[in-house]
């Protein structure tokens, strides 16, 4: 499914593209389907994720000539599954523990609806990477020492965000609210412009998709997943899970985009999270 990659088109058209030698045709559906367009569209109301319910809409393409998004997706994937649209009900995620009053919801997010991660956090998880590929003392790996061979990019973790200059490697771990800013505002922390502040609201804790090199689609059995776990097990209330980026949750709608400036706006306390749930 990696090998599956969206474009956003002139007109607000999503247009989803296959690899080359699947044979298979670019898909493409409204970005934000009106009302009326969604009327023609079947709803859904039992949609599951993890042990939220909720509802959606089964997408249809612009292309009435074209193949049902659908029964593409499912031809190319070898199951059956439907393309959707987020349905009107909201989806209420439980605030997280570093912030028990704090009130978000998400689409089809796992749980939260953004992901930052920085540029030096990626250069040293390679560094680590590499150490383990060389064999060196207390970072030996078992089918990674004398075996890995290539370069960690950050598509593997699939961020939203991804800022560089954080200054050291898990600085935005450090951050409890940012603010997105155009260069007409940078520099200016209290402004409350179009692109809008963030919380961060905790730790991002990593199964291992990262495993999978985006490029081909073929997993790895301990890279980076394994080497991760030597070092970065540093959720309290997730010990035994390794972390990559951050979560976050934005205050003010708005555009992100690339060459926008960060500035940090507030820092977390004392860490993250705190020891337990309630705990100071």
């Amino acid at each position: 499914m990696v090998l599956v990659h969206p474009h956003i088109d002139d007109g607000g058209i999503l247009r989803i593209q296959f690899p080359e030698d699947s044979g298979m045709s670019p898909l493409l559906v409204p970005l934000e389907p009106s009302p009326e367009v969604l009327a023609d569209w079947k709803r859904i109301e039992d949609v599951q994720i993890w042990s939220h319910t909720t509802d959606g809409y089964i997408c249809q393409s612009v292309d009435k000539n074209g193949m049902d998004p659908s029964t593409a997706l499912s031809k190319y994937l070898g199951k059956d599954v439907f393309l959707m649209f987020k349905g009107p009900t909201t989806r209420h995620v439980g605030p997280p523990a570093a912030f028990p009053n704090f009130q978000s919801a998400a689409v089809f997010q796992d749980g939260y609806a953004l992901l930052i991660a920085s540029e030096e956090s990626l250069v040293d998880v390679q560094q680590k990477v590499n150490l383990s590929a060389n064999g060196v003392e207390g970072w030996s790996i078992n089918g990674v020492a004398g075996v890995w061979e290539g370069e960690i990019v950050m598509e593997r973790f699939r961020p939203n965000i991804v800022i560089e200059g954080a200054g050291k490697p898990y600085a935005e771990e450090e951050w409890e609210e940012v603010v997105c800013c155009g260069k007409s505002e940078a520099g200016n922390k209290n402004a409350s412009s179009e692109y809008g502040r963030m919380i961060l609201v905790s730790r991002c804790t990593r199964c291992q998709l990262p495993n999978i090199e985006p490029t081909t689609g073929v997993q790895h059995k301990h890279v980076p997943y394994k080497v991760l776990a030597k070092y970065r097990r540093v959720d309290p209330l997730n010990p035994y899970t390794p972390c990559f980026g951050v979560n976050a949750v934005p205050k003010e709608s708005g555009i992100y985009s690339v060459g926008d400036t960060i500035t940090v706006a507030k820092y977390a306390k004392a860490g993250k999270l705190p020891t337990k749930p309630g705990s100071k």
